[in-house]
């Protein structure tokens, strides 16, 4: 919330995109409810809209990070054009443990893609989370299931050893 904020936000990111030459949609910003607290006048819907549209223009794609945590989830679904909602993990765990937080997992992953967004659920650390996720049409995942930090070092090398085969 402090850089969308600060002066001259817009342009440096403006200058980012033009200085390094990066194609449209290559960075992904991620923006969480919280950076938008106070969206209750038009006000201020209308300056973050005018951030976000400026954004998508600089070839920034957007997204909605920590969905699922806060009470400001779908103002900013129908307020603003987002192109990644990731779920939090927290909703994930939820999803484990009961058939009523379930459906709403599922209801969650639906709205995203009938929003044309990409639908990502954080925090995956078993197949069966996988399978749930798979199960109820989420596109993506990310977790420990799939690779804890590393250095780029180590990146490089397990990406060269998944696309040789090995």
């Amino acid at each position: 919330g402090l850089h969308i904020t600060e002066e001259g936000y817009l342009e440096k990111m403006k200058a980012i995109m033009e200085e390094y030459h990066l194609p449209k949609g290559s960075i992904e910003l991620e923006i969480t409810e919280t950076a938008f607290i106070d969206f209750g006048t038009q006000g201020k819907r209308e300056n973050t809209k005018h951030i976000i549209d400026s954004l998508h223009a600089f070839g920034f794609s957007l997204s909605m990070d920590d969905f699922c945590t806060g009470y400001s989830s779908i103002a900013m679904l129908r307020n603003l054009p987002m192109d990644v909602m990731k779920i939090d993990r927290a909703m994930l765990l939820a999803a484990e443990q009961d058939v009523r937080s379930e459906g709403i997992l599922r209801h969650v992953i639906s709205l995203g893609r009938d929003l044309g967004m990409l639908v990502l659920c954080e925090g995956v650390e078993t197949r069966e989370q996988e399978k749930l996720l798979m199960n109820n049409g989420c596109h993506y995942a990310q977790g420990y299931l799939f690779g804890k930090p590393m250095r780029v070092t180590d990146f490089n090398l397990r990406v060269s050893k998944e696309r040789d085969g090995n």
